[in-house]
């Protein structure tokens, strides 16, 4: 059964199930499929506002069924649709469809999202921590799960990007199996950079760990042996506080 949640308590009365009484068959119902018109407009606008570039014709959206014994009260006006406070722009997402009128109602009909896009899917197997090579993709057209803005796709520097996790051949590369590859390794020799009266002072350092573009990471300082905490930056510098 699809998820249906019906709000207004006492004010749905008997316009929520069943239909013989003379009140409710005076008001008529509200046809389901204009909710789900309703909630497929909602998404289409809600991908719009935040992926302004993305191709509307590409979307795939397909809204749920309510429960069919479900009778909602005719809305005086045109209901409502909208993601509820807390809902996202997922594969799987709900809409909230609502009318405020004098027989208040409001249910959340379940929506999935897919999209038509070009995207790098791998030519081979890779284990968690490889970072993909050119070699190793190729650009496939095909229907994805939720939006393109949650894979990566031409052009992109792949030398940025390590795999969080295994995956295999004919696998689309998909954001949240990725992460920022380290800039800074541990052991290498990096470039410390720390700001004094509006001077530069530079050291050379022994990285301890890896690091990322971004994240903190344990340095010696070569000349003194002190270990310092500093940020390392896209170049691999490490940036630290005097």
């Amino acid at each position: 059964a699809c998820l249906a949640a019906v709000l207004g308590g006492a004010a749905l009365g008997g316009a929520a199930f069943g239909g013989s009484g003379g009140a409710v068959a005076a008001v008529g119902f509200e046809p389901m499929d204009g909710l789900r018109r309703a909630a497929e407009r909602a998404l289409r606008r809600r991908v719009a506002a935040t992926q302004p570039d993305s191709d509307p014709a590409a979307l795939r959206i397909e809204v749920g069924e309510l429960d069919a014994r479900l009778r909602l009260a005719r809305c005086a006006g045109a209901p409502e649709a909208a993601l509820p406070p807390g809902a996202t722009l997922r594969h799987r997402t709900v809409v909230r469809v609502s009318c405020a009128g004098p027989r208040p109602w409001s249910v959340l009909l379940p929506a999935t999202l897919e999209v038509d896009a070009e995207v790098l899917v791998l030519e081979r197997a890779l284990p968690r921590g490889a970072q993909p090579r050119e070699t190793d993709v190729r650009v496939v057209r095909r229907r994805l799960p939720g939006l393109a803005s949650g894979y990566l796709s031409p052009p992109v520097d792949l030398a940025a990007w390590r795999l969080r996790r295994p995956l295999d051949a004919g696998a689309a590369l998909a954001r949240d199996a990725l992460e920022p590859a380290p800039v800074v390794r541990r052991g290498q020799t990096v470039t410390l950079v720390s700001r004094a009266g509006g001077i530069d002072v530079r050291a050379s350092g022994e990285a301890l760990a890896d690091a990322a573009p971004g994240q903190r990471v344990r340095i010696r300082n070569l000349a003194s042996l002190k270990i310092v905490d500093g940020l390392a930056d896209e170049s691999g510098t490490v940036r630290v506080s005097p």
